[in-house]
């Protein structure tokens, strides 16, 4: 089924870019061009709500709700909304990264997400404790959420290099037999390739 999961994300996404591109045009949620931007004309700013919704549904159809599942859909909400927030009306990077905190918080307390080991390149049975685990589970969620923030520069750059990342870890979620994970990552991969139609020349 991971191939329905993501045909659905794939063309809901596709379906969906067009309608919310109009709205975005409609209430104004655009990309004015200046000195620092490629663009020469406004561009919508609501492709990450299209995402969203063609990556959710399928979790929603296919995935068993868990503390885990809950706290991805939580946090997942928190950055979307915010996101939205910050397309209307520009937020302060104080501003930005407080959510990302509240959305990382969430993933690891509710959802139990914790990296305590770093496999073989420390000795076998080394576990780091949870006082050392969670501040930096938080660093590295953070990290990882701003770098590619950072490297959305060039039309399809952020999302392509999102997509190899995703199809990567579907596929050793799918031969770890960790289908959640695969599920999630594949869904995510084809409302990513989705978007794509939209944002490469």
């Amino acid at each position: 089924h991971l191939f329905t999961v993501f045909i659905l994300s794939l063309f809901l996404t596709i379906a969906l870019v067009p309608v919310f591109k109009r709205l975005a045009f409609r209430m104004q949620i655009v990309d004015i061009p200046d000195a620092r931007k490629v663009h020469l004309a406004p561009m919508p700013k609501t492709g990450g709500i299209s995402m969203a919704i063609g990556a959710f549904v399928p979790m929603l159809i296919w995935l068993t709700n868990d503390h885990f599942v809950s706290s991805v859909f939580i946090g997942s909400f928190i950055i979307v909304a915010f996101g939205l927030v910050d397309d209307i009306k520009v937020l302060s990077a104080k501003q930005k990264i407080l959510p990302q905190i509240a959305a990382a918080l969430v993933v690891i307390f509710l959802g139990g997400v914790r990296v305590n080991c770093f496999g073989d390149l420390v000795p076998e049975g080394c576990i780091l404790p949870d006082y050392i685990a969670i501040p930096f589970t938080l660093f590295v969620i953070l990290g990882v959420t701003n770098a590619i923030n950072l490297a959305d520069g060039l039309d399809g750059l952020a999302g392509g290099i999102s997509m190899l990342s995703f199809v990567t870890i579907g596929f050793f979620a799918y031969r770890s037999g960790n289908m959640t994970i695969a599920v999630m990552s594949i869904a995510v991969a084809g409302a990513i390739l989705g978007f794509l139609r939209y944002n490469t020349h």
